[in-house]
């Protein structure tokens, strides 16, 4: 029979899994997305949160955390544009800011509160990117 302290180390161990895939990902993605058009882009992250226009470059600035959706869930409470990321207080949360020239993705850079305890600063940042970069399962994760 199981004890509850063997299911909590189960859920933490399975929890850090998910979270490791999250931090590959969001690693992954700031050299494997480089060269993507800025329509493929779109097609795997969904719509930007801000575009920042400056001439053959822009910028596609995507949000997740506290107040920001979830992966294939739209906010209803969002019109697409927020000028603040959430506070530093608050839940883990990331700003990706991928910079397009020519609408191609030339660089991918983070920001914001994020990671925990067992997981690297990127885990949370690997859910804006979950659709765009493919991370084969650990062993045991």
């Amino acid at each position: 029979m199981w004890k509850p302290s063997a299911i909590v180390v189960a859920a933490i161990a399975l929890g850090a899994c998910g979270q490791f895939e999250n931090q590959q990902r969001a690693e992954r993605a700031q050299t494997e997305l480089v060269g993507l058009t800025r329509a493929q882009l779109i097609d795997c992250a969904g719509q930007p949160d801000r575009l920042l226009p400056a001439g053959s470059m822009e910028q596609l600035v995507y949000l997740y955390g506290e107040h920001r959706r979830m992966v294939g869930e739209p906010d209803p409470q969002s019109t697409g544009i927020q000028t603040a990321p959430p506070t530093a207080n608050s839940t883990p949360w990331c700003e990706a800011t991928f910079t397009l020239e020519n609408s191609r993705v030339t660089n991918v850079r983070y920001r914001g509160q994020t990671g925990g305890i067992f997981t690297g600063a990127q885990n949370v940042c690997g859910e804006i990117v979950y659709h765009c970069v493919r991370v084969a399962p650990r062993d045991g994760g």
